[in-house]
């Protein structure tokens, strides 16, 4: 069974339980995770690290976040993932979330700045989605529909515009030809066997 050594419980490794059933000592179908304080669901089988002993538990997603992390709402410092025992209650910086007052949060203590877990993994997230974007928008892309000498770019921006060829007019991602005056969607770019 897969441990990781989790700075929240310096007292025994988190076990990853991806099968409840083999479990024992669990009466719930639901437990909390000391994370973020949000359910972890049992009876639907979601991965979590826990110490059964400790009866201490985080969903999996949240027990692999770093201990630090740049939020584009505060880039001035790294925020620290910060157990919030100490305070009576924090708000969330970025969501509003008033009056939390269990779990772990990020923080930057010379600014005050707080980020529940939720927003850290939502930001997380986006990040992924735009390196990978960017990624995409590095390879040159030859659609059989349009001249087999140009190639077409993805634009890393969304914009209202007319699909050269599904004809209507929405705002999307698109590819933009390299050497003429062709916009596609970039739903549209993927379809197969597409004649324009």
């Amino acid at each position: 069974m897969e441990e990781i050594d989790h700075l929240s419980h310096k007292q025994h490794p988190l076990k990853l339980i991806e099968n409840w059933d083999t479990v024992e000592g669990i009466d719930a179908d639901v437990i909390n995770c000391d994370g973020c304080q949000e359910p972890v669901s049992i009876s639907l089988g979601e991965p979590a690290y826990g110490c059964i002993p400790c009866n201490y538990f985080w969903h999996k997603t949240c027990a692999q976040l770093p201990s630090t992390f740049t939020h584009h709402f505060h880039p001035f410092h790294a925020l620290a993932l910060t157990h919030t025992n100490l305070r009576t209650f924090w708000s969330c910086e970025v969501c509003n979330n008033k009056h939390l007052f269990k779990g772990f949060t990020y923080r930057c203590d010379p600014c005050d700045f707080d980020a529940c877990i939720k927003c850290v993994v939502a930001a997380i997230a986006d990040e992924a989605v735009a390196v990978a974007l960017k990624e995409e928008a590095s390879i040159k892309f030859k659609h059989e529909g349009h001249h087999p000498q140009h190639t077409l770019t993805l634009q890393l921006r969304s914009a209202t515009f007319r699909c050269d060829a599904c004809q209507t007019e929405e705002k999307d991602n698109l590819y933009h030809c390299d050497d003429c005056d062709f916009w596609i969607h970039k739903t549209c770019a993927h379809l197969p066997q597409l004649s324009i």
